[in-house]
């Protein structure tokens, strides 16, 4: 993706970037103060959201300047199924049971079986019924589900794609494990259409949760693994763990999926042995990891992440985003070369 400032700079910086940067940084920090404040507290430091150098404070300026469309595809559930049907055709995908607005109209042929019940637009919007039921929703249930349609998920971290995504629930068959099995997530971080590194998570988003982190080619990498204040809270896998065979072919389906995008997190299950197709988060951790945990991940990302080759970047901008983003890119390139 070549950058829009390629026909309006030479290689040096011009006499008023550096002004431009900084009164771009003062913008954002009257401007969005609140979420200013909500990084200090997470990631514990003031962002540069103006001149982000840290994998934390890029994520902050995707959410704040990088409004790719595309984004709206993949924080949609159901589109970025569609997607993945047809740009990875041979990848399974949970069986697609039931879609619309009203948790009451779920047939009750799809509630008798095994299921899990989300929102096309949000994280954490799911509930599984893994017994399946003979009888219809309660109503406080239905109403639950409901709600998730009036929330608009994202706001209150600016992650603007959730508002654009679109606004349905749906149910799913439960991706079926061997007695005894845990289901096993692979997550592939791409940068550039190549993928970086890999988590795989047991019991995720419970409390039995344990997670690693490997190379593409399996192997462990613990240099980049959170040192966790208190780590017996969130223990990590085992030592010996090891990704299973299908992981190639994660690799393969992930590269395809963030083939032309500079960053994505691209998820995956894994059941019996074989892999299904998952979520692509835009905005993995919404960027509010603990520095003092996670710095050697946020060096590792942030060395291969180029902001040069965003949305932002490749298209024409108006008003001051225009003078912003000739300097910010002049900057790049300025710091590229100095590496």
């Amino acid at each position: 993706m070549s950058s829009q400032a390629d026909n309006l700079m030479p290689s040096i910086a011009r006499p008023l970037d550096r002004p431009v940067l900084w009164l771009v940084k003062l913008l954002l920090s009257l401007r969005h103060a609140r979420v200013m404040l909500q990084f200090r507290r997470r990631a514990g430091y003031w962002p540069d959201a103006a001149r982000p150098r840290r994998a934390g404070e890029k994520m902050l300026w995707r959410k704040l300047f990088d409004h790719d469309p595309r984004f709206v595809t993949f924080t949609d559930k159901l589109a970025t199924r569609a997607l993945q049907a047809r740009l990875c055709p041979d990848l399974p995908a949970a069986t697609l049971l039931w879609q619309g607005t009203d948790a009451a109209a779920i047939p009750a042929a799809v509630l008798n079986r095994p299921i899990v019940i989300k929102a096309s637009h949000g994280c954490g919007h799911s509930l599984a019924l893994p017994a399946g039921r003979s009888r219809p929703l309660r109503r406080r249930q239905a109403k639950r589900l409901n709600g998730w349609l009036r929330q608009t998920y994202g706001r209150h971290q600016a992650e603007w794609a959730y508002r654009h995504a679109g606004r349905r629930l749906f149910a799913e068959a439960l991706i079926e494990t061997a007695p005894g099995e845990a289901l096993l997530d692979l997550s592939v971080h791409v940068v550039d259409g190549q993928p970086l590194f890999v988590e795989a998570i047991l019991g995720n988003k419970t409390g039995c949760q344990r997670k690693g982190y490997f190379h593409p080619d399996g192997r462990r990498w613990p240099e980049i693994e959170p040192r966790r204040r208190e780590p017996a809270r969130r223990p990590a896998l085992p030592a010996d763990f090891r990704l299973p065979g299908c992981l190639a072919e994660a690799l393969r389906h992930a590269a395809t999926l963030a083939a032309g995008v500079d960053y994505l997190r691209v998820d995956f299950l894994v059941a019996r042995g074989r892999l299904h197709g998952g979520e692509i988060a835009v905005y993995p951790g919404s960027g509010l990891a603990r520095l003092s945990e996670f710095q050697a991940y946020d060096a590792l990302l942030a060395s291969r992440w180029d902001l040069s080759r965003t949305w932002f970047l490749a298209t024409p901008q108006r008003g001051w985003r225009r003078l912003y983003a000739a300097a910010l890119a002049r900057d790049l390139a300025a710091g590229e070369a100095g590496r």
